[in-house]
């Protein structure tokens, strides 16, 4: 099965995700552990608004960047007539699902401030940035199983080095349990991950272009 782009746009993808999920949540930081009038002073402030609708931004395009880094490890793991990368590839667009819910969870206070909606009380604000975190953490545990699901095929298949096959398993058990451990803190394991197969994937371009290569060379 070909794909629709290449190995190096797919590792673009793939480095985007990690650098988009990482400014998404970096740059919006709700206050979980404060009083109720600072809960209220916070949401209050046009720069927070602000820095939710850019942090729901970054995560969207995360998601985006996902689905299509996973729709290649699935052209590539399924090779001209398998199917080893279609558990990753359902569960992958499972978590890009979950990301985008987390973007609007992320941006829907402060897009109803921003167009002059009234101040809701301060618990209806502490349940909008626990309902953004507890999305989060469904969207990182199922970037985790789709991260094993790619282990399992990659170590089938040898599509990809057996390295990126072993790290993708450690790593994607690793986020699995980190979920339910210490939630989205879990975070940076993910981006790991999106980095390393990401030059996996790069590497498998140009291996796959030095045989044509040389075969080219080859006088007829």
């Amino acid at each position: 099965m070909s794909s629709l782009f290449g190995p190096r746009v797919a590792a673009f993808f793939g480095v985007a995700f990690a650098v988009l999920l990482f400014l998404g949540v970096a740059s919006l930081d709700f206050p979980i552990e404060a009083t109720d009038q600072e809960v209220l002073d916070w949401w209050s402030k046009d720069s927070n608004q602000t820095a939710a609708l850019v942090s729901m931004a970054f995560v969207a395009f995360s998601g985006f960047a996902l689905g299509l880094f996973v729709s290649f490890l699935r052209d590539r793991l399924n090779g001209t007539n398998g199917t080893a990368g279609n558990a990753l590839f359902v569960v992958g667009l499972g978590a890009v699902a979950m990301l985008l819910a987390t973007a609007g969870a992320r941006g829907a206070m402060a897009n109803a401030l921003m167009n002059d909606e009234p101040l809701p009380g301060v618990d209806t604000l502490r349940f909008s940035a626990e309902l953004s975190h507890a999305i989060m953490e469904v969207a990182l545990m199922s970037v985790g199983v789709s991260i094993v699901l790619a282990a399992w095929a990659i170590l089938k298949t040898r599509a990809f080095p057996a390295w990126s096959g072993w790290v993708s398993a450690v790593l994607g058990v690793l986020t699995v349990v980190g979920v339910v451990v210490v939630g989205p803190l879990v975070i940076p394991i993910t981006l790991l991950w999106a980095l390393a197969m990401s030059v996996a994937v790069w590497r498998s371009g140009s291996e796959v272009a030095a045989p044509v290569l040389r075969q080219a060379s080859r006088p007829a």
